[in-house]
């Protein structure tokens, strides 16, 4: 049983299915969490109801979020090339920083105030992704953030950082279409003017001679994710057959 869904990793998931020569192998996802999805995680300095009505206030799909999950910290080279990038490209943004463990450049939240939001502790990245005013997910492309950034329907913008993040950035990016390269590996310092661009071109804000499909293809993407998982859909179907073959091991 994988979280996965066909639409997303079909040749693979028939791959493996080959390789081990029976069809026990059951892509049930995407899974995602139950109930309010702003009652998870701890501290944060913006509220739930702030970051609604800063997002309330941003056109659609014009918002980058950054961030590269709880296990990672940029460092302040990388840090601050993201955040030269921000302030060249004019994007609007929002960036948990992970408690006080970033450095930002001096000067950074205050030149952008307005335009972009900072958010030190906890942020509630569903409740982010799925609003309408974010277009794009700079992400260090951990599966998790993955599905979650597949089911907004958002342009991911791959950044890997460790383990198996830059065999789905091969996945994402060359087999499926739906996200650009933004940089790639622990050590990688972008240049701020070519992510700066990235930034742009996600949003609409630049015109990219890629862009308008890798935007098209996440939203392509987020119907087939939605589809997976209704009554009759692959994951729903794959649910079932391995209810009933545990049920059948259990009986026998």
């Amino acid at each position: 049983m994988t979280n996965t869904f066909n639409a997303l990793e079909s040749e693979y998931i028939s791959y493996l299915k080959n390789f081990y020569g029976h069809n026990r192998v059951w892509a049930v996802g995407p899974i995602q969490p139950t109930g309010p999805v702003t009652s998870r995680g701890g501290n944060s300095s913006v509220s739930s109801a702030e970051l609604t009505a800063w997002l309330a206030t941003c056109p659609q799909k014009s918002v980058v979020y950054v961030c590269f999950g709880s296990q990672y910290t940029p460092s302040e080279s990388q840090a601050s090339a993201i955040a030269t990038a921000l302030e060249l490209s004019g994007v609007r943004f929002i960036w948990p920083l992970g408690g006080l463990s970033t450095v930002i450049p001096e000067g950074f939240e205050e030149r952008t105030k307005g335009k972009g939001l900072i958010i030190r502790g906890w942020a509630p990245q569903v409740e982010i992704l799925r609003h309408p005013a974010v277009g794009s997910f700079l992400t260090h492309c951990g599966w998790n953030s993955v599905l979650e950034g597949v089911v907004a329907g958002v342009t991911l913008l791959t950044w890997p950082v460790q383990a198996e993040q830059f065999i789905n950035v091969k996945l994402l990016v060359e087999a499926v279409g739906m996200a650009l390269k933004a940089a790639s590996g622990s050590e990688a310092v972008p240049e701020a003017e070519e992510l700066a661009k990235t930034f742009a071109e996600s949003v609409g804000m630049r015109a990219g001679s890629l862009t308008d499909e890798v935007r098209e293809k996440a939203v392509e993407m987020q119907r087939e994710a939605a589809v997976a998982v209704k009554e009759g859909g692959s994951s729903h179907k794959d649910i079932l057959d391995f209810v009933n073959a545990i049920s059948l091991f259990i009986r026998h």
